[in-house]
C-alpha cells in the first residue's frame, strides 16, 4: 500500500476519478435531478379550475369597436399547490387579448395570461376567440326621463317635465349597433314625493324595444335633472277692489287685468275654499290723466301658501264724469217667504227710475236690459217697510242710492 501511495499513477487516477465525480455533480441537468426525486415531489403538485377570470382586450379604443370577446374565461392551474395558493391569494392573475396590431375585420385571436409564477402551468378555456373589429362611429340621442311610481304622488300633487342638465347624450359604437339604438332615458322615483327636488341620475342605452343595450360607450353616464312637483292648485278669477274715489269730475272709461287669473297653491281643503282673489286700488290716490298701468300685489287668502304670478298688471283708463237716467225699470223681489206677498206703495207701479254716472263711452251703451234692481226682503214681517234698492249692471258705472215703500202681508 505504501508503495501505491507512492506511486505518481496511482495519485494521478485518483485526482481524476475525484475530479470526475465533482463534474458530475456540478454538472449535470437540474430536471435530471428532479427526476430523480419525482417520487417525492408528486405528492406535493395539485391542479385547480378557477371560472369566471376576467378578460381583458387591449386595442385602440379611440378608433374601433370589438365584439366577441367572452366577459370570463375559465383558467386550469398545475403546480405546486403552495404556488396555487399563493397565485390566489395575490390574485395579479390577467387574462387578456392583445388586438393592437390587428385592423377592421374578423379574426381568430389567442387568449393569453400573466402574472403567474414561472412553476405553474395553465390552461385557458377558450383558448382561442372570433373577434369582430368594427371602426368607432358616434351619434347624439336626446336624454329623456322616465319617471316612476308616479300614481304614489300625495293627492293634488302632480309632476311637470323633467328639467336635464346636459340635454343630449353622445353614444359610441359600430354602425350597426348605433341602428339598434332607439333612447338614452334615466328612471326618477316620485314616491311620496311632495315638493321640487334635484338629483344626479345614471343613463342607459335601450333599442327600439326598450331592452337596454349593453357594450356601447355612453357620454356622459351621469346627469342631473331637476323634477318640478306641484302641489294641490286651481285658477281663480281676480276681484278688483277699489278704494275712495277719483275727483267728482273724473270717472273711469275702463279697467284691464293681465292676466286676469292666477294660480292658488296650498293644501287641498285651502284649494277648494278658494274662489277669487283680490286686488286693492286706491282710486284718490291715482294720477290723473287718460290711461295708465299700476302693478298690484295679490295677497294670499288664509291656507294658500303661493299664487303665481304674485302680482298683476290693472289698466285704468280715465275719462270725465256724465250722468244719465233710465227710466222705469221694474223691481225685482227676493228673500220673501213662502204664503208673503209683498206690494209696492212708493212707488206704487213697482218700477222706479234709475239714475247713474259714469264715463260718456260707458253711459251711451246702457240700456234697461243692463240694469237689474231688486229689493231683498229677507227676515223681514208683516206691515210695511222702507229698503235701499239694490241694483247692478255694467262695471264702472256709480248709481244714486234710490229708497221703495212696501208692505208685506
Amino acid at each position: 500500500m505504501d508503495k501505491l501511495l507512492k506511486s505518481n499513477w496511482f495519485v494521478i487516477l485518483v485526482s481524476f476519478i475525484l475530479a470526475l465525480m465533482l463534474y458530475s455533480i456540478v454538472a449535470v441537468p437540474k430536471n435530471m435531478q428532479s427526476n430523480a426525486n419525482d417520487t417525492g415531489s408528486r405528492v406535493k403538485d395539485g391542479e385547480e379550475r378557477i371560472e369566471n377570470v376576467p378578460v381583458e382586450a387591449y386595442y385602440d379604443e379611440e378608433k374601433y369597436v370589438v365584439t366577441g370577446i367572452p366577459e370570463t374565461a375559465e383558467i386550469t392551474l398545475s403546480g405546486s399547490t403552495t404556488q396555487i395558493f399563493m397565485a390566489k391569494m395575490e390574485k395579479s392573475l390577467e387574462v387578456y387579448a392583445d388586438l393592437k396590431d390587428l385592423g377592421v375585420g374578423t379574426h381568430r385571436v389567442r387568449l393569453h395570461h400573466r402574472g403567474l409564477s414561472d412553476g405553474l402551468d395553465i390552461a385557458i378555456n377558450p383558448s382561442t376567440v372570433m373577434v369582430t373589429i368594427e371602426e368607432k362611429k358616434s351619434s347624439d340621442f336626446p336624454i329623456n326621463i322616465e319617471y316612476l311610481n308616479e300614481d304614489k304622488l300625495p293627492e293634488g300633487y302632480s309632476v311637470n317635465e323633467a328639467i336635464v342638465t346636459p340635454t343630449m347624450a353622445s353614444v359610441y359604437g359600430s354602425e350597426e349597433q348605433l341602428k339598434n339604438v332607439g333612447s338614452v332615458k334615466g328612471y326618477v322615483d316620485l314616491k311620496n314625493v311632495k315638493e321640487t327636488f334635484t338629483k344626479s341620475i345614471p343613463i342607459k342605452v335601450y333599442d327600439h324595444n326598450d331592452n337596454e343595450i349593453e357594450g356601447l360607450s355612453l357620454n356622459p353616464t351621469v346627469i342631473d335633472v331637476e323634477v318640478p312637483i306641484t302641489g294641490p292648485n286651481k285658477s281663480v278669477p281676480i276681484k278688483i277692489n277699489k278704494v275712495d274715489s277719483l275727483p267728482k269730475e273724473s270717472s273711469i272709461k275702463s279697467m284691464t287685468l293681465n292676466p286676469d287669473t292666477v294660480t292658488v297653491y296650498g293644501s287641498v281643503e285651502a284649494v277648494e275654499s278658494v274662489d277669487f282673489v283680490e286686488a286693492t286700488i286706491n282710486l284718490a290716490k291715482l294720477p290723473i290723466k287718460d290711461k295708465q298701468t299700476l302693478t298690484v300685489d295679490i295677497p294670499l287668502p288664509k291656507g294658500i301658501k303661493m299664487a303665481e304670478p304674485e302680482q298683476v298688471e290693472i289698466t285704468i283708463e280715465i275719462g270725465k264724469r256724465e250722468t244719465k237716467t233710465v227710466k222705469n225699470i221694474p223691481l225685482q223681489i227676493s228673500g220673501l217667504r213662502d204664503g208673503q206677498k209683498l206690494i209696492f206703495t212708493k212707488p206704487s207701479g213697482g218700477k222706479i227710475d234709475v239714475e247713474m254716472s259714469g264715463a260718456s263711452s260707458i253711459l251711451e251703451k246702457i240700456v234697461p236690459d243692463d240694469i237689474n234692481a231688486y229689493v231683498d226682503a229677507t227676515g223681514l214681517g208683516e206691515g210695511k217697510h222702507t229698503v235701499k234698492v239694490k241694483i247692478n249692471g255694467p262695471q264702472n258705472i256709480d248709481w244714486k242710492e234710490k229708497e221703495v215703500t212696501f208692505e208685506i202681508k
